[in-house]
């Protein structure tokens, strides 16, 4: 049961995260004056999801780091928003968020090796 949900939790966040870009500007959810804070947050939490659950650095970093680009692509196909680079590297901070979910699986492995 716990390994079906720690599989699900990336993807559902993801979806999410996927989501809420791509709504109407008003209808945004506004959690913070900083937009930027709010990019990376997202994907900070959306990170350690993959890295807990799919525990390849590399690979879970780069999926992160590619969804934030193509989230910025997708936005300027919508009339009322303007993807912009520098958005989608604010946005692979999701990468850390993995990178901080590894550290800890290794951490709580050397621990239960003692």
């Amino acid at each position: 049961m716990l390994h079906r949900l720690l599989a699900a939790a990336p993807w559902i966040s993801l979806a999410l995260v996927v989501f809420v870009p791509i709504l109407p500007l008003e209808t945004r959810p506004v959690v913070t004056e900083n937009p930027n804070i709010e990019r990376f947050g997202a994907f900070t939490i959306v990170g350690p999801f993959f890295g807990f659950a799919y525990p390849r650095l590399a690979g879970d970093a780069s999926f992160v780091g590619m969804v934030a680009g193509a989230l910025e692509i997708l936005q300027r196909m919508t009339p009322d928003r303007s993807g912009h680079i520098g958005y989608a590297f604010v946005k692979a901070g999701g990468a850390f968020g993995v990178a901080m979910a590894l550290i800890i699986l290794v951490m709580a492995r050397r621990y239960k090796a003692r």
